[in-house]
């Protein structure tokens, strides 16, 4: 069964990260990014929560190829401030000013 990239691009848009996380994660994920590595959904749900705290994150394709269970996927991502945030990782924002992230890529993702 081909993985659904639509389903989890609107999951991650949407408001629930735990909902997301069992979702489409095993509890054993590992996700290297700016943060260092995170391991299991607990550490992940975390990290989106610091990530998403008056802020709103929404993901979207540049550039998606799949076979089957393996998808090359480059996404970028727009962070828009929904109160000040003076220690957003991606650089200090005021309510209302966004950033946008990537092009993002995961290449040989096996899903």
């Amino acid at each position: 069964m081909a993985f659904a990239f639509d389903r989890y691009l609107q999951a991650f848009n949407g408001a629930d990260e735990a909902a997301f996380i069992r979702e489409f994660y095993t509890e054993d994920l590992i996700v290297e990014g700016p943060p260092g590595v995170i391991r299991g959904h607990q550490e992940w749900l975390r990290a989106l929560t610091f990530i998403h705290d008056r802020i709103e994150e929404r993901l979207y394709p540049v550039t998606v190829m799949q076979d089957g269970g393996t998808i090359l996927a480059e996404i970028k991502g727009v962070f828009t401030a929904t109160g000040d945030r003076t220690d957003f990782p991606y650089g200090s924002l005021k309510k209302g000013e966004s950033v946008t992230a990537g092009p993002a890529r995961f290449p040989d993702a096996v899903l």
